[in-house]
């Protein structure tokens, strides 16, 4: 099991690509705000990202199950998962809903108003990831743990700061 897991993880990877080598973690300093959040998948939209968002089934409440129903357009995979981008669980799993970033999805989240500390069960979906195409991590939050990070080559920390001047990260 461990090595087809470490092949697959090597196959995934574009081993030509130095920039994808040389990828570094930025901290976010702040909660960021539901506006902020847009910017950043508007960014991501840009490149073909995709997002994810967690749900733990047993605590879901209505209004949770609500903006699931919601998001039913931008949702092109569920899978129940015990590990994602921040999060190990131990002796269970959560589902995991993979998204199409668009521009309703975007405007969605922004009507929402959440700040991305406060997407927690039961009444939210938790831990809002970013992922490339190449399925790696751009940007992760752990959001009952007020945890979030961008991991970002030096040219996309670059665009980043120019097309979003609101964001405040700091290098690890």
């Amino acid at each position: 099991m461990w090595i087809s897991i470490s092949i697959q993880m090597i196959d995934s990877r574009s081993w030509n690509d130095q920039e994808q080598m040389h990828k570094k973690i930025y901290t976010c300093s702040q909660d960021l705000s539901a506006d902020t959040l847009g910017d950043v998948l508007r960014f991501a939209k840009a490149r073909e990202m995709k997002m994810t968002l967690v749900a733990r089934e047993d605590v879901t409440s209505d209004v949770c199950k609500g903006i699931i129903n919601d998001l039913s357009p931008y949702i092109e995979a569920s899978s129940y998962l015990n590990e994602w981008s921040g999060t190990k669980l131990i002796g269970h799993a959560a589902r995991v809903y993979r998204l199409r970033i668009a521009d309703g999805l975007i405007d969605y989240l922004r009507r929402l108003g959440r700040p991305i500390y406060n997407y927690l069960e039961p009444e939210m979906l938790e831990d809002p990831c970013i992922t490339r195409a190449d399925g790696s991590e751009f940007f992760t939050a752990i959001s009952h743990e007020r945890d979030s990070y961008f991991m970002l080559s030096r040219d996309e920390k670059g665009e980043l700061a120019r097309e979003i001047p609101a964001l405040r990260m700091r290098a690890d």
